[in-house]
């Protein structure tokens, strides 16, 4: 599991580097305001965590929601069998035959 150094910059946007197993991976600027700054801090004294580790818990949560969702949203390929079976059996030879017949009965013919 990564450890991160989130720092508050002054006055600034919360930043730092996140680091993963292999070692720094991502730099991450949060620009908060105030108010948001102070939820955040609470938030992670309140847990007994620092900024980082509060950050990263979160970050690990949606890279676990979206890691499930990817793998089970995707739906099976169906055949082009299967997608057209709705429409019942293809026509027969002799029905297109007739059918085509019966389309071009009236049309203007000129033999040459």
């Amino acid at each position: 599991m990564g450890s991160g150094n989130l720092q508050n910059m002054t006055g600034g946007p919360i930043s730092g580097t996140v680091e993963g197993e292999g070692g720094p991976a991502m730099t991450i600027t949060l620009p908060l305001q105030p108010q948001e700054e102070a939820r955040l801090l609470a938030a992670a004294r309140a847990r007994g965590l620092s900024t980082a580790a509060l950050v990263r818990e979160a970050v690990e949560r949606i890279l676990e929601e979206t890691s499930g969702k990817t793998s089970s949203a995707k739906e099976p390929t169906r055949s082009l069998r299967g997608l057209l079976a709705k429409y019942g059996p293809a026509p027969s030879a002799e029905e297109i035959d007739k059918n085509r017949a019966e389309m071009f009965a009236n049309f203007p013919r000129s033999d040459f």
